[in-house]
This record gives structure tokens, sequence and C-alpha cells, in this order.
């Protein structure tokens, strides 16, 4: 693999009263300079998302770029779990161990490049306010919302495609998966009905995240993220929601039906 100097830049935003530090490493094949300039402005305005759920003032990210399909391919096949967990080979990994963003960039495709990017960091961010506690719908729901986000200096601002819509009807039309299920998936669980059933763990998952930011009650999704940061709390998400949210799992069903029109 080729790799060029790797050098750490530290972003220093200042947030209400606290200060926040932010040292991206990046480290492969070279990012331009545009590349560089949207990643750290999301990474403000993910910081302001991701702040009042516990985020740390400081983080440390390492960005490591490919830019070669080889040099891609031998890099997932040195870890046997990601060849297991991906029918498709991806474009952007995330490693917990190493807290690694590991980006593939396809030529002339930006705001996909941007996306995925966006996603990886949306992990690490996610890691870092719930630990060692894998709940997939969040994980990759709240990493498929930013990837739908276009960010400008003024904030972002976040779509659900067209395509993601007519799949959700779909899926309740034909019934072929709940919502509540989704909420309740292991990984193994999600893994396997994304690759069997056409995306849509992450569709519903993305679906899910896009009501608690955008239609449920405010400060709903807030409440929600300190439940599952609980350790204590064993019990699934479907039956926290159903204990929390006003009118319970029923009344958010009806209420996540009615926001997406179906």
């Amino acid at each position: 693999m080729r790799f060029f100097i790797s050098f750490l830049l530290q972003v220093t935003f200042v947030c209400a009263a606290s200060s926040q530090h932010i040292f991206i490493e990046y480290a492969g094949a070279p990012l331009s300079n545009s590349y560089k300039q949207q990643t750290e402005l999301f990474l403000k305005h993910g910081y302001k998302f991701y702040q009042p759920f516990g985020l740390p003032d400081t983080l440390k990210i390492k960005l490591n770029i490919f830019d070669n399909e080889k040099d891609w391919e031998d890099n997932l096949l040195s870890n046997k779990a990601y060849k297991k967990q991906y029918s498709v080979q991806p474009q952007g990994l995330y490693n917990i161990k190493t807290h690694e963003c590991h980006i593939m960039l396809s030529d002339g495709m930006k705001s996909v490049n941007m996306g995925i990017i966006r996603h990886e960091l949306s992990h690490f961010l996610t890691h870092k306010i719930m630990g060692n506690k894998p709940i997939p719908w969040l994980y990759e729901g709240l990493s498929e919302y930013f990837f739908h986000c276009k960010v400008t200096a003024k904030g972002m601002k976040h779509s659900l495609e067209p395509y993601e819509e007519g799949r959700l009807r779909t899926m309740f039309m034909l019934n072929e998966i709940a919502p509540e299920d989704v909420l309740d998936y292991n990984i193994k669980e999600f893994s396997q009905a994304q690759k069997t059933n056409d995306r849509i763990t992450y569709i519903t998952a993305h679906a899910i995240v896009t009501f608690l930011i955008e239609g449920a009650p405010q400060g709903y999704f807030a409440q929600l993220i300190t439940l599952l940061k609980d350790n204590s709390d064993t019990t699934r998400t479907s039956q926290k929601i159903d204990n929390t949210y006003p009118g319970g799992l029923k009344k958010f069903i009806k209420d996540f039906t009615d926001y997406y029109g179906i």
C-alpha cells in the first residue's frame, strides 16, 4: 500500500461554556483540501449534535484513506469479521478497537465519498457516547442520517431519499419487517436481515433515527439515549420505548408511520 506522510491537525472550537479539541490524523492516500474542509466542517456540526449526549471534550480521530481497489480489498481480507459481515464490499469501515475510520475513495464521486466519511465518523462519535454497547439500529441509523446530510457553514440539512421512503411503504404493505423488530435486533440479526432483504435494516434504522430527531416529541431522543446507555437496564429497546414514549410503543409506531405517510 502507498502510504504518505501522516500528520496531526488540531481543530479547536468553542462550544457554549466548554472548549472542544479535535485531533485528526490523515493517513494513507492524500486527501484534498476540499475534502478536509468538508470533513472538519462536519465534525464541527457533528460535535454540537453529539455533545449533549455525553461526548468528551477532546477527541482523537484517525482517517485512513485508500484510493486503490486492491489495497482496499487486501485491507478487508486482513479482517475475517469484515468478510463475514458484508455481502457486498463496503467503501467505509470503522474499527471499534483502534478507533480508526477507513475510507475507499471513488473517482469523481465527491458527494458519495463525503457521505461515507460522515457515515464512518458518525460511528466514531456514536461509539464515544455509547461505549462498547452495540445497538445496531442506533449506530447505523445515525450514520445513515449523517450520510444523507448536506453540510454548509451554517449547519446541516438532512433528507431521506425517495427510494428509501418508497421502500418503507413497501415494507409495511408486504409486512416484510416491523420497526420494533429492527429496534431489538442484535448485531448478527441486523446484519443477516440486511444481507437477505435489500438493505431494509439500514433503511428502517435510518427512518427511525430521522423520526426520533425530526418528528418525535422534543427531548425524547435524548431521553431514549440516556436509557440505552444504562447498562443496568437489560430490557429491549422496544420495551424501553413502550415504557417511556407518550402513549407507549403502539403510539410510537403510529406516529412513525404517520410521519412517513404510510
